[in-house]
């Protein structure tokens, strides 16, 4: 269990650093700030396969970063299609959040790995709605609720399985 918190607040760190120093480049280069943002976000998914436990820490953060990277160019490539700008606000959480599901041990079962991913959407609409009521304020949390609701989510988890657990009382 400490292995996990561990994980997910060097993630964080390395993670709020690389998306802050990327949208502060959003001013001079948008390709620097993207790159920025996006080898942050695979030091911050490798850190978590690492001080996690993962079995192999390579493939497992390589893997965690392809998820990551491929949900947000999802949300990227459906914002264009659509125009709804919420998809890119959402885009950081919701990536990082999905590879850092994966990266997170244990991740060998399904249901957890569902229920990481819920909760982390949830972080997210959160989030795009402090991002419509204050842009700034969404800057400086977007990169701080990226990999805690990943605690949040093992809990919920863990405590439903302790409750499918127990038999009923007569």
């Amino acid at each position: 269990m400490t292995g996990r918190f561990l994980a997910l607040a060097v993630a964080t760190l390395v993670w709020s650093l690389s998306l802050w120093f990327g949208f502060l480049a959003f001013g001079t280069s948008r390709a620097i700030a993207l790159a920025i943002m996006a080898i942050g976000l695979a030091f911050s998914l490798y850190a978590i396969a690492g001080f996690s436990g993962a079995d192999d820490i390579g493939t497992t953060g390589f893997r965690a970063t392809l998820i990551g990277l491929g949900v947000i160019a999802l949300l990227f490539v459906s914002f264009w299609g659509s125009g709804i700008d919420t998809f890119v606000v959402a885009a950081p959480i919701v990536g990082g959040g999905f590879g850092g599901a994966y990266a997170l041990t244990p991740a060998d079962q399904p249901s957890r790995l569902l229920t990481r991913c819920a909760v982390v959407v949830v972080a997210a609409g959160i989030a795009s709605w402090v991002y419509w009521v204050d842009p700034t304020v969404y800057g400086l949390i977007a990169p701080l609720v990226t990999f805690g609701p990943l605690a949040i989510a093992d809990r919920i988890h863990d405590r439903a399985r302790e409750i499918l657990a127990e038999t009923p009382s007569d």
